[in-house]
């Protein structure tokens, strides 16, 4: 398979490694998106919801079951230690209380715990597989922030009854796509954006927050985090360092939020551990997409191997990037069932053409990076 030259340019800065190592970012995973198979048919009806993409139409809480079959296919394989794949669960540790959030009239924001949210849903089940896994060392988590909105920027549009961020409210839910948004830039799930003015503090404080929510409930800190829509400030990447965070997850543009007066800017970053830098964590650029839940790649497998095959010639990580949403079969048991032979089948070629292939969490990379 033939690739542009600039896959291999893009491998060439930053931090290398003789290692073959394959790390797996999966986002979203805690989070509500689109609660029920009712409630999407409901919201089809609203011209303000958008149904263009992968995340509303299969994207919700992960089940027992779907756990299940991940961790089964994350264990049919072992790398040359004999530890089967890791996926980096990247985990939003609160969801909104919609009936708090109610009674004041959309004027402050409330939130609840995930594990109350799953408790909600019946789903508590998926929370004590969530333990196992993290035991197994096959599910990790780590910080995705405390929730996945913008509550400054949801609360406004719902106190101006937008209609269809009220539908969704409505009906639980707000991590969809909205038309007619105040503004065109703005997107509901970029939860550390500070578009909104005077917002700036609050969002700091809801990262430290969920930063501390984390570690008391699964009992360790979070050595990476990844921020919701890879937007976020230098000021907030700072305050991640501040509570123990040495590195952080992206691709290949930060979008810089840079207040209500200006539009984005973006910086480019490449794998790096950063340890001349006072500004900046070190940084995992995922550099292998697989996300066939998208519908946008014709033989997923093979490209993701090719660029497993580029990764490693040019003495890089294999990071992977594969949302939640792939592993989801709620909404849709035939986007997780074709999803996971898919994986299975990524995970096995991968080892069959390299046995020497060592698989990491985001964490463990992190601890690579800043020991070299």
């Amino acid at each position: 398979m033939n690739f542009h030259p600039k896959d291999y340019i893009l491998n060439i800065k930053g931090w290398h490694t003789r290692k073959k190592i394959v790390v797996i970012h999966s986002d979203d995973w805690g989070s509500i998106r689109m609660p029920s198979l009712s409630v999407r048919e409901k919201l089809q009806s609203c011209s303000d919801v958008r149904f263009n993409n992968a995340y509303t139409k299969y994207d919700t809480l992960a089940s027992a079951e779907d756990l299940e079959i991940l961790f089964e296919s994350l264990s049919s394989v072992k790398d040359q230690f004999g530890k089967s794949a890791v996926l980096t669960a990247n985990s939003l540790i609160a969801n909104p209380d919609f009936e708090k959030i109610k009674e004041n009239d959309f004027q402050t924001y409330h939130y609840e715990h995930f594990s109350k949210t799953f408790k909600r849903y019946n789903n508590e089940k998926a929370l004590t597989l969530w333990k196992e896994g993290l035991n197994d060392g096959i599910f990790v988590p780590q910080y995705h922030g405390r929730e996945h909105v913008n509550p400054v920027l949801w609360l406004e549009m719902l106190r101006e009854n937008h209609s269809g961020v009220r539908e969704a409210f409505d009906h639980g839910t707000f991590g969809l796509s909205f038309r007619n948004l105040k503004y065109d830039q703005w997107n509901l799930q970029r939860a550390w954006d500070v578009l909104a003015p005077d917002s700036e503090e609050e969002i700091k404080n809801s990262i430290t927050d969920g930063l501390k929510m984390f570690k008391a409930y699964f009992g360790f800190k979070s050595l990476s985090a990844i921020a919701p829509n890879y937007t976020w400030s230098n000021s907030q990447e700072m305050l991640l360092k501040k509570h123990g965070v040495i590195s952080i997850q992206g691709i290949l543009r930060q979008r810089i939020v840079n207040g209500s007066e200006k539009p984005y800017s973006y910086k480019r970053r490449y794998t790096s551990n950063n340890k001349n830098s006072k500004h900046y964590l070190a940084y995992q650029r995922r550099n292998i997409f697989f996300e066939p839940s998208q519908g946008k790649v014709n033989d997923i497998v093979n490209k993701a191997l090719s660029r497993m095959k580029i990764s490693f010639q040019m003495g890089k990580p294999a990071i992977i990037s594969s949302h939640r949403v792939n592993f989801i079969g709620g909404l849709s048991k035939n986007n997780r069932d074709k999803n996971i032979v898919m994986f299975r089948e990524l995970l096995k070629k991968a080892i069959k053409r390299w046995p020497d292939i060592e698989f990491m969490s985001a964490a463990d990379l992190a601890k690579e990076m800043n020991d070299d």
